[in-house]
């Protein structure tokens, strides 16, 4: 039983002291050689003690000698391998257990075992860059934590941890709904009057998560809980407001370069997993800025940085590359962006709207359709997911003379809870707007800043490539003669020669160079 039970009204100025009073009496007890005392109050106050001394020295109190003397708790054991799992990013396909400390005692039950191990796993694979791996290990662990929970005696407060642990992971894994339904969870759980910050930490990763893909509103809710939380002298202070400034940052929309100015304030050594967040938020902060190039040229230098990532695995493996794509299908580079969109996890939503927006750029809007319709249930409860599947959906009707369609897609739109405001119908391409103003009862009038990343993205009203005039279009880029391109496709010359004209009346080109060009650009080939 922790020293200092929950108390959600104790007064600010205790909570630090309190945190320190335990962290004292632990390593007091340490250093003179009480190893009884110290592990029963390790054991008892395992978050207290993790939170309140820095790392290295909790590590070096559960890896101790003595440790083994001392039985530590299965708890205790599950937050050493997490700690050792950060030292170390050894594959986890090996036996994990063999690669850790051996405490039989703590590990009685193989129920308890697995969900340690599973646990442990979630840290390491994570600071490997596999958040999705990671995610499934969380997965496994909630699916076990039922077995264990008589054996686990594990305080509240661990609980919460956890959650949180599981809300981060979804987050970076870029399952943003299973994200959002842990992070409520967690700041609904009690903690000790000792660790406010865990219930801050929810709150602040909570409105990133709204900044960044859900609704602003809540963000701006979720940062003012967050600001209420007492402090304390944890090292998880400062990570804690690097975070909440990132929000914030991204919450500014009446100030783009107040928003740069907090964007370059924040000290990116405190951020840890949480910089794939600060990598989307130049991108969208640069863009509203109307400062392009500079963002473009921001995000290649953190491409060239050496963070824990690996491509197509998560929205941490994704968020660089999709965003400098966006920036170049914005441009006008859709070969780029295609070269790009190759490095992208294609489960996540944001990727499968990506794919949408080059599908439309491309010149095949009913691809872009039948993409963002299958999208549909993963956006719901994301405001700006939502919108910005919405805005390529009407775009891609209003292009295939889909009126109704269209009208339908703007229609859920404006049914978004407090509908839809100026910026946000600032989304849509102009004609969509024109319509949506002429058909559509209450439609706001949009602003005339761009202040989304995609509210500057234009989309022409072209016909699209059949799959045949693309397979031409590919072998007139081999430099493939109409008699070559007709033996291999098993077609006549004229049938060639048909499809070449057709396909240089739609790239409004005139020749088989300007044709290669267009399609390298819309990126068709």
């Amino acid at each position: 039983m922790s020293d200092v039970a929950p108390n959600s009204e104790a007064p600010r100025h205790q909570v630090g002291a309190a945190l320190d009073t335990i962290v004292s009496r632990a390593r007091s007890a340490f250093e003179s050689d009480e190893f009884a005392r110290a592990y029963e109050i390790i054991n008892n106050n395992l978050l207290e003690i993790w939170f309140g001394t820095s790392p290295d020295i909790f590590l070096k109190m559960l890896t101790a000698p003595q440790a083994a003397q001392h039985a530590l708790s299965p708890v205790a054991v599950m937050m050493r391998n997490m700690l050792l799992s950060g030292a170390s990013t050894t594959d986890l396909t090996s036996d994990f257990a063999s690669q850790l400390i051996e405490q039989p005692a703590a590990y009685s039950n193989d129920s308890v075992r697995e969900y340690v191990q599973n646990v442990a796993a979630v840290f390491s694979l994570r600071l490997q860059g596999r958040p999705v791996d990671a995610l499934e290990a969380a997965r496994r662990g909630e699916e076990a934590l039922p077995r264990v929970q008589t054996i686990f005696a594990a305080p509240d407060s661990i609980e919460h941890f956890i959650v949180l642990q599981h809300g981060l992971t979804a987050m970076l894994a870029g399952a943003f709904q299973e994200a959002e339904a842990k992070l409520t969870e967690a700041k609904l759980l009690p903690s000790p009057s000792t660790l406010p910050f865990l219930t801050r930490d929810a709150h602040s990763k909570l409105a990133l998560l709204h900044d960044s893909f859900g609704d602003p509103v809540i963000a701006r809710a979720e940062l003012a809980l967050a600001d209420e939380e007492p402090r304390t002298s944890s090292w998880i202070e400062p990570v804690l407001d690097a975070q909440t400034q990132l929000a914030r940052a991204l919450v500014q929309a009446d100030s783009t370069s107040h928003a740069i100015e907090m964007l370059d304030s924040i000290p990116l050594n405190t951020l840890g997993e949480m910089w794939p967040f600060y990598a989307h938020a130049v991108r969208v902060i640069y863009e509203r800025a109307g400062q392009h190039s500079e963002g473009t040229r921001r995000l290649e230098t953190l491409d060239q940085t050496r963070l824990a990532r690996i491509d197509g695995q998560g929205f941490s493996g994704s968020v660089i590359p999709s965003a400098l794509a966006l920036s170049a299908l914005s441009a006008g580079d859709g070969g780029r962006a295609r070269d790009l969109w190759q490095r992208v996890d294609p489960t996540l939503v944001t990727s499968q709207i990506g794919e949408a927006m080059l599908a439309l750029a491309s010149g095949t809007p009913r691809d872009s359709v039948r993409i963002c319709m299958q999208t549909r249930p993963r956006t719901r409860g994301l405001r700006q997911l939502e919108l910005w599947r919405l805005t390529v959906l009407a775009n891609a009707l209003l292009v295939i003379d889909d009126i109704e369609g269209c009208l339908e897609a703007l229609h859920s739109a404006q049914a978004l809870p407090r509908g839809l405001a100026p910026d946000e119908a600032a989304l849509f391409h102009r004609r969509v707007r024109e319509l949506a103003e002429k058909e559509i009862a209450h439609w706001p009038k949009a602003t005339e800043s761009l202040n989304e990343p995609f509210a500057g993205f234009e989309f022409e009203q072209r016909p699209g490539l059949t799959p045949r005039e693309i397979d031409v279009l590919a072998a007139l880029a081999r430099g493939l003669t109409r008699d070559q391109i007709a033996t291999e496709l098993f077609l006549s010359v004229n049938t060639i020669k048909a499809h070449q004209q057709s396909l240089y009346r739609k790239l409004s080109v005139s020749s088989r160079h300007a044709a290669v060009l267009e399609g390298e650009q819309r990126g068709l080939l």
